[in-house]
């Protein structure tokens, strides 16, 4: 008898879980359940704009981690023009080369259902996993797989507010990134984006490549836009020893900024220094107290993300020039209420001290993931009551579990991994968990 393994989320993670165990031949029968339907894309690929790029060139974004030029191979096999191993693509290819992964797994000896609809609710009946879905589909299965992908975008406050859009990734009908085209709006039409990070950054793309001609503010609390990658990948030697880690977010803090001096007097860039803690990170993190991990949290990871989350170079230099021609600012300010008046729409933060606002007539909310958002979740946390799954000590997200019957990867395991959020720890991630299904009599 086929061994039936559902898998929650049809993103990255979701998508190549289901890849692997494909490939392996075995008979099995899965469902891949994706609320949006967009399967093999998540919300990273699921934009179609050419303007939005992957934060990693090609040639580090294989699928696969035994075959690190998989996905240059594919872009190679299918014509792509004007790609490279060093350059970023548009992330809507990735979502194309995903969607061929998945296809080209299939196999008749395993079964595989694509199911549009949400997980509600779950009921251990004989040693399995009954789901209730939002269609009214029930699944039976012998392990269920959690990648739900990140949370929810941070909300700056409660109500619909006409111009302003909650999420640019779910834009209202009256959302400004719902329309094809923005020469139109007159020179003098004002849009705040509250934030400063990788949204930001896409957000903007979306506004100048369809012709916007109006200003533009960014209001961050730190006053500074998520730094760019350099055209060239240079290396840095590991500095981490094992048995001296700090134990507090002010140590880890001190030991990178010592490394960071020491490299800048040696004529060193300071990306590489950052990007050589990438495969330590995981380690790091959990070696900080719980008291810790919340201090980084509040003082010191907007830093981190300004630096670690990067931008692809084009991105960069189209923001750098929109804001040397005048039509973009940047504001330091931590965002306090935004308001609807008669014609516009008043943003108020407060600065050195003092209350400030200005006003727009559209205000993009671009603050990022809600973490917190995930120990609301209603599915999620019935989990956790039946005892299938865990809350991380900071309720960030759920922890790794290396039993069944149920498994989670991906952004759920922020609060625990902290390095969770990028292809190649991803991944990994997705080849493990297979891995422990397959194993699984």
């Amino acid at each position: 008898m086929k061994r039936t393994i559902a898998i929650i989320g049809a993103g990255f993670c979701g998508t190549l879980v289901a890849v692997h165990l494909l490939r392996s031949k075995k008979p099995l029968s899965l469902y891949l359940i994706d609320k949006s339907g967009a399967f093999a894309a998540g919300v990273a690929y699921s934009t179609r704009d050419p303007h939005h790029y992957l934060n990693v060139p090609a040639g580090a974004m294989s699928a696969l981690p035994e075959s690190p030029h998989h996905f240059c191979q594919w872009l190679r096999e299918h014509d792509y023009a004007d790609w490279d191993a060093a350059r970023f693509m548009p992330r809507y290819f990735y979502h194309l080369y995903l969607q061929d992964l998945l296809q080209k797994a299939q196999h008749p000896g395993c079964s595989l259902e694509l199911v549009t609809a949400e997980a509600l609710e779950t009921e251990v009946k004989d040693k399995k996993v009954e789901l209730l879905l939002s269609n009214g589909q029930k699944v039976l299965a012998d392990s269920l797989v959690i990648a739900t992908g990140v949370p929810t975008t941070k909300q700056l406050g409660s109500g619909a507010i006409e111009g302003y859009t909650p999420d640019i990734w779910k834009p209202s009908p009256q959302s400004l990134l719902t329309l094809p085209a923005l020469s139109h709006l007159s020179p003098d039409t004002h849009v705040a984006l509250i934030g400063s990070g990788l949204t930001m950054a896409d957000a903007i793309m979306s506004l100048l490549s369809r012709g916007f001609q109006g200003k533009m503010t960014i209001l961050s609390k730190h006053g500074k836009i998520s730094e760019s990658h350099l055209n060239s990948f240079p290396t840095f030697p590991s500095f981490i020893d094992p048995a001296h880690i700090p134990r507090t977010s002010k140590g880890l803090f001190r030991m990178v900024r010592e490394k960071l001096h020491e490299a800048k007097k040696a004529g060193i860039d300071w990306r590489p220094v950052i990007d050589s803690l990438r495969p330590f990170t995981p380690t790091l993190w959990a070696q900080l107290p719980s008291i810790e991990k919340k201090r980084f949290l509040s003082h010191l990871y907007s830093l981190w993300n300004h630096h670690r989350h990067r931008i692809p170079p084009a991105t960069a230099h189209t923001i750098e020039t929109a804001h040397a021609d005048g039509k973009l600012r940047l504001l330091k300010g931590r965002f306090v209420s935004l308001t609807k008046n008669t014609h516009s729409l008043s943003i108020s933060y407060h600065a050195e001290g003092q209350k400030h606002t200005f006003e727009a007539d559209h205000v993009l909310n671009c603050t990022g993931l809600d973490y917190s958002s995930i120990q609301r979740n209603p599915f999620l946390s019935q989990l956790c009551v039946q005892g299938l799954a865990a809350f991380d000590d900071l309720k960030l997200g759920l922890r790794w579990p290396t039993k069944g019957p149920v498994y989670v990867l991906g952004a759920l395991l922020f609060g625990e991994r902290f390095e969770t959020i990028a292809v190649p720890e991803l991944r990994k991630q997705a080849a493990e968990v297979a891995q422990h299904l397959l194993d699984t009599n």
